[in-house]
């Protein structure tokens, strides 16, 4: 629960399984895929912070919720998918991302979305 909200992911009405939130009274849908397809959401809390890792139609990326509707996106990778995230420091956001050859921890300034 994060703002007064119960994420959760969900079936969305043809969009695929993407991230949901409920406030008591209505219900939002996040797509983070900018393709056709799921963006199979997977939750993460660290701290105070909620954290998602959802495919934006090509890899797994890394974003971060601000409150109210707003996600902040952490990583733009394009070598591979981004498969746990680990801590926050600051502007510094550490994770692990896979790749066929190899898994490593990488950490990335926040970008504002860029």
């Amino acid at each position: 629960m994060q703002d007064d909200k119960i994420f959760f992911a969900a079936d969305a009405n043809g969009l695929g399984v993407e991230l949901a939130a409920y406030n008591g009274t209505n219900t939002f849908t996040f797509d983070f895929n900018l393709g056709a397809g799921s963006s199979n959401p997977e939750l993460v809390q660290f701290e105070d912070d909620l954290y998602v890792i959802a495919n934006d139609g090509t890899y797994d990326q890394l974003y971060k919720y601000l409150c109210g509707t707003n996600f902040m996106q952490i990583t733009s990778e394009t070598q591979g998918d981004v498969t746990q995230f680990l801590a926050n420091r600051g502007d510094e956001y550490l994770y692990t991302v896979s790749t066929q050859f190899v898994k490593q921890i990488k950490s990335t300034i926040d970008n504002n979305g860029i």
